[in-house]
């Protein structure tokens, strides 16, 4: 499937394609999410909430993992859509990377309904937090269900998937 998809999105390069690609649920034509481009380049993509890098691996790794019909709508990008500018051949190498490390984490993704909460003594004893490590606390502070943790964290989600193991392993958070 993965081949598939860069194929096309390899042929719409080559002819300069600029416009909306649109990826629909064959079952009841509703937008999957959208890719961006303008002479060729990638632009910018939306899928749910994101309309940046992570929106746009996270439509890929949906797409691998689904079936989805195709819209081409030609079109000019506005200003305010143009968040990337990445050729399709540095999106197909950066995609490699990441659904390799998406599909070690995939089965270590905890269940939706799940409730994460920061445990308080971690902080008072000032452990040691990478960045993106005290970036998903702050969103577990404010969302704790896990999956609103997903929705509103600007990580990828296979590296919140990682970054939640870590912190379970250094007991900096708890699941209730």
């Amino acid at each position: 499937m993965k081949d598939k998809i860069f194929t096309f999105l390899d042929d719409q390069s080559v002819v300069g394609f600029t416009g909306y690609i649109n990826f629909l649920d064959p079952s009841n034509s509703q937008i999957i999410g959208t890719i961006f481009f303008m002479n060729g380049h990638i632009l910018g993509s939306k899928y749910g909430s994101f309309s940046s890098h992570k929106g746009l691996i996270n439509l890929l790794i949906k797409l691998t993992e689904s079936e989805y019909r195709v819209v081409l709508e030609p079109g000019i990008i506005g200003k305010t859509d143009r968040k990337l500018n990445l050729s399709v051949k540095a999106l197909k190498k950066d995609f490699e990377s990441v659904f390799a490390e998406y599909l070690k984490s995939k089965d270590l993704k905890p269940p939706k309904d799940l409730t994460l909460v920061v445990n308080p003594q971690y902080l008072k004893d000032q452990k040691t937090l990478t960045v993106p490590e005290f970036n998903l606390l702050t969103t577990i502070v404010d969302y704790s269900k896990v999956e609103d943790v997903y929705k509103n964290s600007q990580l990828i989600d296979f590296e919140i998937t990682n970054i939640l193991v870590n912190l379970r392993k250094k007991e900096a958070i708890k699941v209730l």
